[in-house]
């Protein structure tokens, strides 16, 4: 799998972030908006690092040993603070943080899977409105043999 590749299983469905995020992502300036983003991971313990936590859930269906999995990756964002003051908080409307998605708190990644033939041709129902290759969410346990 290629690094584009993998960018495109865990895209966010809210904000358009960028490809690539690191330490100093989110943490610059906006005049015309008055804002200025800053850590939330260590405005207390200035130790602190960012972190990326994957997130692993399930659901357990109706159907005999049907579990299935879903992944999403969370990223620490930032604060939004007031530019020339940063212990007075500033609120972004949503307009503004969806021009502006490294200001919000938290970045959320879904992580996604391309359909296979086999799960169109064994799941017609459930698939119906898919293609081979479309990325779901979803991710199912081996049978057990």
């Amino acid at each position: 799998m290629t690094l584009q590749d993998a960018i495109e299983r865990c895209k966010s469905e809210q904000y358009d972030f960028p490809d690539i995020i690191d330490s100093s992502s989110g943490l610059y300036e906006v005049p015309e908006l008055n804002v200025v983003g800053i850590p939330t991971w260590n405005r207390i313990n200035k130790n602190n690092n960012r972190k990326a936590v994957l997130e692993i859930t399930s659901f357990r269906g109706i159907s005999l040993n049907a579990i299935h999995f879903y992944g999403a990756i969370v990223v620490d964002g930032v604060y939004q603070a007031t530019l020339g003051n940063i212990e007075k908080s500033m609120n972004l409307t949503s307009a503004q943080v969806k021009e502006n998605p490294l200001f919000y708190y938290k970045y959320t990644f879904k992580i996604k899977r391309p359909l296979t033939t086999k799960e169109l041709e064994m799941y017609p129902d459930r698939w119906e409105c898919y293609d081979e290759g479309d990325l779901v969410p979803g991710f199912e346990t081996k049978p057990n043999s």
